[in-house]
């Protein structure tokens, strides 16, 4: 698993067991690597800094003609840089037309309601003074989450990061 975003990982692996099976020892256990931070090496480095060039640029990006723009400029800036240069140069149409989908409005108003949805349960069941634990049980089966995940909106639910759509 490659993780570029900016929030510090504590560790190295990832239990999917524990993720997407609450841990349940029934399940089969399998374990992700995590890799993360200033990696150095071939294709992951590379697709780290795309990622890195995306954020940068898309997360700034507020109207359609900004959003085009910020994913023109983040194709043009990791070939200037040598970040997957063959392969955006041989699919540029491609990377262009996905990455504008995952900036499209009805992309973006689907996943900001979702969110918006998931935030006012967890604010109506906290007023309702319902215990965290029985929170997260509702949400993940309301809202089909995984555990941690859900866990990520109980722990900070006005995070932007966490709500960015293409992180759903």
């Amino acid at each position: 698993m490659i993780y570029t975003g900016k929030k510090k990982v504590e560790k190295d692996v990832l239990s999917l067991n524990q993720v997407f099976f609450g841990g349940n020892p029934d399940k089969p256990e399998f374990k992700a690597r995590i890799i993360h931070g200033d990696y150095k090496g071939g294709i992951i480095e590379e697709y780290m800094g795309f990622c890195r060039i995306w954020d940068e640029h898309v997360l700034k990006a507020k109207t359609p003609e900004q959003k085009q723009e910020a994913v023109v400029e983040t194709i043009n800036l990791c070939i200037e840089k040598g970040y997957l240069v063959e392969y955006l140069q041989a699919h540029r149409a491609e990377v262009e037309k996905i990455m504008m989908t995952m900036l499209s409005p009805e992309y973006v108003k689907m996943a900001s309601e979702r969110t918006e949805k998931i935030k006012a349960s967890i604010s109506t069941l906290r007023f309702l003074k319902m215990p965290e634990t029985q929170i997260k049980d509702i949400i993940v089966k309301q809202y089909d989450l995984t555990p941690t995940y859900a866990q990520n909106f109980l722990d900070d639910d006005s995070d932007p990061e966490d709500s960015r759509p293409w992180a759903l």
